[in-house]
């Protein structure tokens, strides 16, 4: 429900702040901003996490940086996101992630064009370093796009394909040790998270192998 949505609940909880400090209001001009003003404030606070970020990884000597490419479910555009992974030694050696760009990428999903947003990105916020390790999914552009570089495939998309292989069962084959069972609880697992996704909004979404 949407009334329960921590969005709504933000919205409203300004709302009745604006009405507590101003009491009836008859002219909305004077009391919400233009679309001008809120777009400068916008562009004003993304220039001071930029630098606040810029200035956070000046001191970082290696980063594990991660990219992938997805679509939005909406628009259907195509997006990159790349991230870096690093240990903090001021913060008790933890290891802290920064996403350091989300953008739509509608060009062709080549290994130039991967490498040039990525080095785009990195040089633009001062995290080029030579001993930078990339982590990608098995992708043969992807592959390619990093080369040159320390280069490691996601776990992850290495045990995806790997569990739903051994997960499959080999009815006619007589070395196949996988019990039924195994295999009607793996397809009831994915008819649960099939409806789950389409019957309601679940915080963190359920995933299932293929």
């Amino acid at each position: 429900m949407i009334v329960e949505g921590d969005g709504f609940k933000d919205i409203a909880t300004k709302l009745i702040f604006i009405g507590a400090t101003y009491g009836k209001i008859t002219n909305l001009s004077k009391v919400l901003p233009c679309a001008t003003t809120v777009s400068h404030h916008l562009s004003t606070e993304v220039n001071k996490a930029k630098l606040e970020l810029i200035d956070k990884l000046a001191s970082v000597r290696q980063f594990g940086v991660t990219t992938d490419l997805w679509t939005h479910q909406h628009t259907n555009e195509s997006h990159i996101t790349i991230t870096a992974q690093y240990i903090d030694i001021t913060d008790r050696w933890r290891v802290q992630t920064q996403v350091l760009a989300i953008q739509v990428f509608n060009e062709r999903h080549t290994a130039d064009n991967i490498r040039s947003v990525m080095n785009s990105v990195l040089h633009e916020l001062g995290a080029v370093k030579p001993s930078n390790v990339f982590v990608t999914d098995n992708a043969s552009n992807t592959k390619v796009a990093f080369r040159n570089h320390t280069w490691l495939g996601c776990v992850c998309h290495n045990l995806n394909p790997v569990l739903s292989h051994g997960l499959q069962e080999a009815k006619e084959s007589k070395l196949c040790t996988l019990p039924h069972k195994v295999t009607e609880l793996s397809d009831s697992c994915k008819e649960v998270v099939t409806l789950a996704k389409l019957n309601c909004q679940l915080e963190t979404s359920l995933k299932q192998t293929e």
